[in-house]
Formats: structure tokens, C-alpha cells, sequence
């Protein structure tokens, strides 16, 4: 992605965090690797992830890609259940260059999410 384009981009997921309060990163795939660039000022639940299967890069990859196929945009979950929502970047050749990941966000009552998480947690304890 070029440094212009990025910029963009990053005052772009600035003013989504101001407006939302929900993380917003941009994603820059290019040829030598592929990077996640936030704004630092809402901080990042993956970082304290426990799932060792999980990878943000890969979820995020798999939204961006998804979100090729269906429109430019996708709403995906993590292995855990945390809801994003993904918006991708093109190229000229319509190929990934790239994208916007906002999240994790609740989708529905959160009393409800709560709850259900609490349940999952008692199960896998055996209570």
C-alpha cells in the first residue's frame, strides 16, 4: 500500500474510533509482509487473547478475503466469538492490497452475550 494511501487510511480509522469508540486498524498487505497498523488509542483485545489457536492476522485475512468476494465488505468472528467488521482495499488489478478491521464489537443484547459466555466458561470447567 502506498504511504499516502496508508496515511489516509489511518486518519480514516482514527475518526471511526472517535465516532464509535471501537477499535479501528488498517491492514497493508504488500509484497514483503503484511501489517497491522492501529492508532494506538483504543487498545486491542487480541493482544490478550489466551486462545493459542487463534491468530489476528489470520482472522483478519480471512475477513478481508471473504470480504472480496461479497462486496467489499464482511462481519466475521473470531475463534473465541468477538464480532468485526472488515471493509477491503483493492488494488487496480482487483486484487487484496489491504482493508479496514473495526472491532470487537457486541452484535445484540450484551446481558445475553454475557451470559452465554459465563455458561461456556462453568462447562468447560465441569461445574
Amino acid at each position: 500500500m502506498q504511504a499516502q494511501l496508508l496515511k489516509k487510511c489511518k486518519d480514516f480509522c482514527e475518526h471511526i474510533e472517535a465516532v464509535t469508540g471501537v477499535r479501528c486498524a488498517t491492514i497493508d498487505i504488500s509484497r514483503q509482509a503484511t501489517n497491522i497498523h492501529d492508532t494506538g488509542k483504543v487498545p486491542t483485545v487480541c493482544a490478550h487473547c489466551r486462545n493459542k489457536e487463534c491468530s489476528e492476522m489470520r482472522v483478519h485475512l480471512y475477513g478481508l478475503n471473504e470480504a472480496c468476494r461479497w462486496q467489499g465488505r464482511y462481519v466475521y468472528h473470531c475463534p473465541i466469538g468477538l464480532i468485526f467488521s472488515c471493509a477491503a482495499i483493492l488494488d487496480w488489478d482487483k486484487k487484496l492490497s489491504g482493508g479496514f478491521v473495526v472491532g470487537p464489537m457486541v452484535i445484540g443484547d450484551l446481558n445475553d452475550l454475557l451470559i452465554r459466555r459465563l455458561k461456556i466458561l462453568l462447562c468447560c470447567f465441569g461445574i
